[in-house]
């Protein structure tokens, strides 16, 4: 029996639920679908997604001041009836017709990453084509692929998990706007020593940002990693924080930064172009990182 928990900020989801449906009638077990909107700010939206109590199996609820990711992932997980929560983002399509059936073979696991792909051909608008590139090279991974990295490809984008381990799990301040609640989330099951497992079940990422609000929402991230850095919470198993580390082992983290900051409006440019870089990215991300350090 699982629980389907599906945070939402200004995103229709009646198709996401009118799949999950279909699928869930030819799975042999209880299921519920829980959608809790984070207070969002399109009303024409919220009031589509307010036709999904008619649903059968399925609760809406709308908030009224919004709490944050963390926060109503943990309100959804509350609300839960099943020991099982399958947690997705609303942003989401589901390419597999099997996808619920999957998941529920894999239910004697305490948590499991289904994966997340994009869409094969790049979008025609170039504003969206860095987020594009990124989810392709960085994100749309194999199973056997996610296995090997481990860590670095934990997503509660599409996650099954245990309702009484993260219900353990506890929701602090560490982490302030967007960027990195996955890294928070996956570094606390790997201080208890909960087992990951990865398989071929991925959702279509459709929500993708355009270049300017993917690069301030970055910067955010970077912030709020150069916090967990500065707690000690996280280190070398974070991609960032390696190169980083690597850098102060030879003295050159300011030198670094002074060079990269010289770049960082040609580096600027590139990205919100029509042929963006991610090797830029990554070094615009690296800028930021030590920049926060620098100013915390």
């Amino acid at each position: 029996m699982i629980s389907i928990l599906i945070p939402i900020f200004n995103v229709d989801v009646s198709d996401l639920v009118a799949e999950l449906l279909h699928q869930a009638s030819k799975v042999e077990q209880g299921f519920e679908i829980i959608c809790i909107d984070d207070c969002s700010t399109n009303t024409s939206i919220k009031n589509q997604n307010k036709n999904l109590n008619s649903q059968k199996f399925v609760e809406f609820i709308e908030l009224e001041k919004n709490i944050g990711r963390g926060n109503i992932r943990m309100l959804l997980a509350k609300k839960a009836k099943f020991d099982t929560l399958l947690f997705m983002d609303c942003d989401m399509r589901i390419p597999n017709p099997d996808y619920l059936e999957k998941f529920a073979r894999h239910q004697d696991k305490k948590v499991v990453i289904g994966g997340i792909t994009y869409a094969l051909n790049p979008p025609e608008n170039p504003d969206f084509l860095l987020r594009w590139k990124y989810g392709v090279s960085r994100e749309r991974k194999s199973a056997s692929e996610r296995n090997r990295m481990r860590f670095s490809h934990f997503v509660a984008s599409n996650l099954l998990i245990n309702k009484k381990i993260f219900l353990s799990l506890p929701v602090d301040d560490d982490i302030v706007g967007y960027g990195h609640e996955d890294t928070l989330l996956g570094l606390k099951l790997l201080k208890m020593k909960i087992p990951l497992s990865h398989i071929d079940n991925p959702l279509e990422h459709l929500g993708l940002d355009d270049a300017e609000t993917f690069l301030n929402k970055s910067k955010s991230g970077t912030t709020n990693l150069a916090t967990l850095y500065s707690k000690n919470i996280c280190g070398r198993e974070i991609r960032l924080i390696n190169l980083y580390e690597q850098l102060r082992g030879i003295g050159i983290t300011s030198l670094s930064r002074q060079i990269i900051g010289w770049f960082i409006p040609a580096i600027e440019q590139n990205l919100k172009g029509t042929h963006p870089k991610i090797r830029l990215f990554d070094i615009w991300k690296l800028y930021h990182f030590m920049k926060s350090l620098a100013t915390s």
